[in-house]
């Protein structure tokens, strides 16, 4: 069965949420669609997206069509489908370990 991208958006943003990425209402997940992105909108949680909490946004970031607010991290999206045209999807999550792990400094002084 063919899904829309709207839905697979909104399943793919369930399945991180699944796995421990939900963090409130940060956290979002956008695919190509052409010159347009679809990506969750804001103020929703990862794990309560539905198809319809997908908006479409141009590649500078302002939203085309779609209920509710673009995320102030679409410009993290659009850039690197501005500068990589083979990438058809981004994923920008929150991991719990990871955050943990960056707010602890170690690695800052070899840069990463």
């Amino acid at each position: 069965m063919d899904q829309s991208l709207n839905e697979q958006i909104a399943w793919a943003c369930r399945i991180l949420a699944m796995g421990g990425h939900g963090d409130f209402t940060l956290g979002n997940v956008s695919a190509r669609d052409g010159v347009r992105v679809l990506m969750k909108r804001n103020h929703i949680g990862l794990e309560e997206v539905e198809p319809e909490d997908v908006l479409t946004i141009d590649l500078d970031a302002r939203k085309i069509t779609g209920e509710g607010r673009v995320h102030l991290e679409a410009v993290l999206h659009t850039e690197v489908y501005k500068v990589r045209p083979d990438v058809g999807s981004v994923i920008h999550t929150h991991p719990p370990y990871t955050t943990a792990l960056a707010a602890t400094g170690v690695g800052a002084e070899n840069g990463w």
